[in-house]
């Protein structure tokens, strides 16, 4: 479809376009606005979100490097973690996790079928020149409300500032790469070795 080779053009070479059949200049013949992914990979990309936030959310809080109740700075988790007090901990955290879970959906479903059914699907075929559709300037379909979109950022900020960047992980992440590091070395080294 037009919309999947529209975003092969924003991520290839000039060459590679070629080599896959794209007149030259590809450039010029799609919209070279921000990209708007198809509306799979916009489902997609939030359902990672919500799924990867949460689960860090629950991997942060059982490993010890994340406080349920320091997490209370961001608006969204403390509305749903301060009402389950006097639950035991480990009942309290799955019940704010599955809760988290469900808010992040529940408003994405409903903000995005608000776009849809403001949504003229005749602008696809809408052409800016002759020829090619502005599918650059097509708006988001599939996201949050405003004010969700606002406290999940929140929370990645959040998740950046006090797990992805925890000493313990920033030292493992270390390790990691020196370990990478060193076994690249090796096989340049010795070829042989990784057949």
């Amino acid at each position: 479809t037009y919309e999947v080779r529209s975003i092969f053009t924003k991520k290839r070479s000039l060459a590679e376009l070629r080599r896959l059949g794209f007149a030259s200049p590809a450039s010029e013949r799609f919209d070279s606005g921000p990209p708007k992914p198809i509306l799979e990979a916009q489902v997609v990309d939030l359902a990672d979100s919500v799924a990867y936030n949460s689960h860090d959310i629950d991997d942060g809080i059982k490993s010890g490097l994340l406080n349920p109740d320091h997490l209370c700075e961001v608006d969204l988790w403390r509305r749903i973690w301060e009402p389950l007090k006097g639950e035991a901990s480990g009942v309290r955290r799955r019940a704010a996790v599955r809760e988290l879970i469900n808010r992040q959906v529940t408003d994405l479903v409903a903000a995005s079928f608000e776009r849809m059914k403001n949504f003229d699907p005749s602008a696809l075929g809408k052409t800016t020149s002759d020829e090619y559709p502005a599918l650059g300037r097509i708006e988001r379909i599939i996201d949050f409300h405003p004010e969700m979109r606002k406290e999940e950022t929140e929370l990645k900020r959040f998740l950046h500032k006090y797990l992805y960047r925890h000493p313990k992980v920033t030292r493992k992440m270390d390790k990691a790469c020196s370990m990478i590091q060193s076994l690249f070395t090796y096989y340049l080294k010795h070829p042989e070795q990784m057949a």
